[in-house]
């Protein structure tokens, strides 16, 4: 393939189908390719890029945004578009993204039971880029690791699949945080799990839907102590700290981690709790100065309540 820059950018809109100020927008909000400039700035594009650029106008045709699909490579871009065109995949044959995202769900498990990291691989993409992001984390994700969590408790699975399937979703979540480009002056938000808290796939999920709503989210990861937590609140000047608590953890241990960090916060700091705690926890932590979320429909309605205020 030609790797000379040397095609203007109206070849490149007859080529691809796309108008010109499209393809500076592309570019420009998203890279999703770099053209060469000449002396007197004008774009010239390679073969790379034409081939590129209608394999992004291609997916993008069904409704995804570009938001969704500029991460993904060449190939993969090629596997939705044939997808697509033979209708062999859930958005095909259902009548809305909640029953794909059940169907999707369906066949994750199943390649989850086989060990068939491929064909786990492929459905997370496949959803990537044809649910919206919040009927993938809220209706795909969460449900999914839900039910990976309680068979591998109950002895259905074991920790090799609970393994697999969570590095693949771990990926998945990173991404979803990386494509989102906030705006500047977005209010930021430090996500982690205290002291003793080991499973970070909650904090990922937090940090994703952070991210689609605008938010610059900084992700510090698990088991971190109070103080480190607020002190990084500190330096990145953060609106909001987001905790994601687990169910196996020392009760009074972790009460006294999350009332710590409460106490070392400015009143000006909002903190917010969730996951998979339990009674006890809501009950012990019942405090003006720390908002108990039951579900990621309660922390958006937060987001969204500092964001635009």
């Amino acid at each position: 393939m030609e790797t000379t820059a040397s095609h203007p950018i109206r070849v490149v809109a007859s080529r691809t189908g796309l108008s010109a100020n499209r393809i500076r927008m592309w570019e420009k909000r998203y890279a999703a390719v770099v053209p060469h400039r000449t002396a007197t700035k004008r774009r010239l594009y390679t073969d790379h890029d034409v081939e590129r650029l209608g394999l992004l106008r291609r997916a993008t045709d069904r409704d995804r945004t570009i938001g969704q699909v500029v991460s993904l490579s060449n190939e993969e871009l090629r596997s939705i578009i044939a997808g697509d065109r033979i209708g062999s995949w859930p958005s095909e044959t259902t009548t809305s993204e909640l029953e794909e995202a059940r169907a999707i769900r369906t066949w994750c498990t199943r390649a989850i039971f086989d060990l068939d990291e491929e064909r786990l691989r492929q459905l997370l993409a496949r959803a990537e880029v044809s649910l919206t992001g919040e009927v993938l984390i809220e209706h795909l994700v969460v449900p999914l690791m839900t039910e990976i969590g309680e068979r591998w408790r109950d002895g259905t699975l074991q920790i090799m699949h609970e393994h697999m399937a969570s590095a693949l979703v771990r990926s998945l979540l990173s991404r979803l945080t990386q494509i989102h480009r906030p705006i500047a002056g977005a209010p930021r938000l430090v996500v982690a799990t205290p002291v003793e808290q080991l499973h970070e796939l909650g904090a990922l999920v937090v940090s994703a839907t952070a991210a689609s709503e605008g938010w610059r989210t900084l992700y510090l990861g698990t088991s971190v102590p109070a103080r480190e937590i607020a002190d990084a609140a500190e330096q990145v000047k953060a609106n909001a700290v987001a905790l994601s608590l687990s169910y196996n953890a020392s009760l009074d241990g972790l009460l006294h981690e999350v009332r710590d960090l409460r106490d070392i916060l400015p009143g000006s700091v909002e903190l917010y709790v969730g996951g998979g705690i339990t009674a006890d926890v809501r009950i012990a932590l019942d405090h003006a100065n720390i908002q108990i979320l039951g579900s990621l429909a309660n922390l958006r309605e937060r987001l969204r309540g500092v964001r635009f205020k």
